[in-house]
C-alpha cells in the first residue's frame, strides 16, 4: 500500500523532468533485476489484496418446523389445565388469562408436549425433552436437505444453538450420529445464549467458513450504530455524521438524527419476543405496520419461537410473495443479557415454493391483533 503510490509518484517525477528520448535510455538501461521489481511490486499488491479479501458468504436455503395441528394450544386449553393444577389459585389464572389477551398470541399457537397433559410433571422428563428436541430439528433438517440436495458428505462445519435445553452428549452430537456425517466435521454447540443465538450462529458460521480451507454486551442502538455505515446510503451516513458531531458540541443538547433505514432496507425480520419489543423496534426505527407484519404475525401463529423466530418472519415474508430480486432483509434478533445482534441478506433468486410453516394458513394472514392499550381496566 506504501510502496506502489510512492514508484507511481517516482515514475511521474521523472518522466516529468526527462524527455522522451532520455526516458527511453533509461529504460534500455535497466537491469533483469530492476525489470523484475518493476513487476512484481504491482503483482504482489494485486495478489495481497486478493488473498486479503473477505470470501463471500451465501444463504443456499433454509427450513423451519412446522407442527401439526395436535400441537396447539388454545386459549381455553390452556385456563382449563390450569384450573386444575393446585399451584394456581382464582386470582392467578385470571391475571394469566389477561396477559394471554395481550400477549399477541393466537389460538393456533403450538406448545410442548407437558402443556397438554394434566399433570405436566409427569411429562417433563429428559428422556421426553429430547424427544421433542429431535422432532423439532430432525424434521427442519430433512425438509432443509430434501430442498438442497446437499450431499452429508461435503458438510465442513455444524453450528447449532439452544437456549433452554442442553443435555449430553450435545445437539452437536445427537444430529452427526443421526445423519451420519463426517468424523472430522467442525461442530459448535451454542448454549444459554438466549433467542438472539440464532443470528450469533450465522456469525460463527461465516467466519468459520472464511477462514476455512478451500474445498455479547450490545444494545440495539449499539449494534445499529455498527451496522449502519455498512448498509446506509453516503446522504444517511453524512446527515448522521453531522448530528453526531453537533452533539457532542452542543454536551448531548442537540438531538442525534435517527437514520432512515427504509433507504437500505425492504424488509424487516423482528424477533418476536412480544408484542412490546415490536413495538419499541418500530417506534425507534420509524417502521411502519406493513413492515413489523411479518413479526406480529409469526408471534401470533407460533409464538415466542426464541431464536429461529427470524426465520419463520422470513419465510412468512415469502409465502406472500413479497421477496424480490435484489431485495435487502434485516434481521435483528433479541437476546437475554441485554444481546442484540443482526443478519443482513440480499435476495439473489427469489424461492420458487415458499409456503414453508405458513402452508395452508398463510391466506388467512395478516389478522387484526387487539392492541393491550385498548383493553378496559378490570
Amino acid at each position: 500500500m506504501i510502496t506502489i503510490p510512492m514508484a507511481a509518484a517516482t515514475v511521474v517525477v521523472v518522466g516529468w523532468r526527462l524527455g522522451p528520448e532520455e526516458i527511453v535510455g533509461q529504460l534500455r538501461d535497466l537491469t533483469p533485476a530492476h525489470l523484475f521489481l518493476f513487476g512484481f511490486l504491482p503483482i504482489s499488491a494485486v495478489a495481497m489484496y486478493l488473498i486479503s479479501r473477505p470470501r463471500k458468504v451465501y444463504l443456499v436455503d433454509y427450513a423451519c418446523f412446522h407442527g401439526t395441528h395436535h400441537y396447539r394450544i388454545p386459549f381455553a386449553s390452556f385456563v382449563e389445565h390450569a384450573r386444575q393444577l393446585p399451584t394456581f389459585s382464582e386470582g392467578s389464572i385470571r391475571f394469566m388469562s389477561r396477559l394471554l389477551e395481550g400477549s399477541g398470541l393466537g389460538e393456533e399457537t403450538c406448545g410442548p408436549t407437558p402443556a397438554r397433559y394434566i399433570p405436566p410433571h409427569k411429562y417433563c422428563t429428559l428422556d421426553a425433552a429430547r424427544e421433542e428436541a429431535e422432532l423439532v430439528v430432525f424434521s427442519a433438517m430433512d425438509e432443509l436437505f430434501s430442498k438442497t440436495n446437499v450431499s452429508l458428505d461435503t458438510i465442513d462445519i455444524l453450528v447449532v444453538n439452544c437456549s433452554c435445553f442442553n443435555p449430553t452428549p450435545s445437539f452437536t452430537d445427537m444430529i452427526v450420529n443421526k445423519y451420519k456425517l463426517r468424523g472430522d466435521i467442525r461442530s459448535v454447540h451454542l448454549s444459554g445464549m438466549g433467542c438472539s443465538a440464532g443470528l450469533i450462529s450465522v456469525e460463527l458460521a461465516r467466519n468459520l467458513l472464511r477462514v476455512a480451507p478451500r474445498g455479547a454486551r450490545r444494545t440495539l442502538k449499539a449494534n445499529i450504530t455498527a451496522i449502519a455505515p455498512i448498509v446506509l446510503p453516503i446522504s444517511e451516513q453524512l446527515l448522521f455524521a453531522m448530528s453526531f458531531l453537533a452533539n457532542k458540541l452542543s454536551s448531548r443538547r442537540f438531538k442525534l438524527y435517527v437514520p432512515n433505514f427504509l433507504t437500505a432496507f425492504e424488509h424487516f425480520c423482528i424477533h418476536a419476543g412480544g408484542s412490546a419489543v415490536i413495538d419499541e423496534v418500530q417506534r425507534s426505527l420509524g417502521l411502519s405496520n406493513k413492515h413489523v407484519e411479518p413479526s406480529r404475525m409469526t408471534l401470533h401463529r407460533f409464538g415466542n419461537v426464541s431464536s429461529s423466530s427470524v426465520w419463520y418472519e422470513l419465510a412468512y415474508i415469502e409465502a406472500k410473495g413479497r421477496m424480490h430480486d435484489g431485495d435487502r432483509v434485516w434481521m435483528i434478533g433479541f437476546g437475554s443479557g441485554f444481546k442484540c445482534n443482526s443478519a443482513v441478506w440480499e435476495c439473489i433468486v427469489p424461492a420458487p415454493n415458499s409456503n414453508g410453516p405458513w402452508a395452508g394458513c398463510i391466506h388467512r394472514y395478516p389478522v387484526q391483533i387487539k392492541s393491550p392499550k385498548a383493553r378496559p381496566h378490570q
